[in-house]
């Protein structure tokens, strides 16, 4: 959740996600402006999150992407391993390289 924000320092305070869904990696994101993508570009990445998420994951990250996109962050990089849902928490414990 968003704690706070300075357009001037152009930083972002946000609270840790405790328990999933949540986003771990913000590396690719664009602040204040959209990025501009071709219609291909848009459908081939739409194809892609299908293929990764699935069905109704892929639909939870859209609704993820939205809610960072009415704060003006664009996030650009919708993979598994960057977004955690409750299903795949235990997986992704279980795939860790630190047990």
């Amino acid at each position: 959740m968003l704690i706070n924000y300075d357009d001037e320092l152009m930083v972002v305070e946000m609270e840790l996600m405790q328990n999933p869904p949540f986003i771990i990696d913000f590396g690719k994101v664009r602040i204040d402006r959209p990025p501009e993508f071709s219609d291909d570009v848009l459908e081939y990445h739409d194809r892609r999150g299908r293929e990764q998420f699935g069905e109704d994951n892929w639909k939870a990250v859209q609704r993820l992407m939205s809610a960072l996109e009415s704060f003006q962050i664009y996030y650009l990089d919708p993979r598994p391993h960057n977004i955690v849902f409750p299903i795949d928490e235990q997986r992704t414990q279980s795939d860790s390289p630190l047990e």
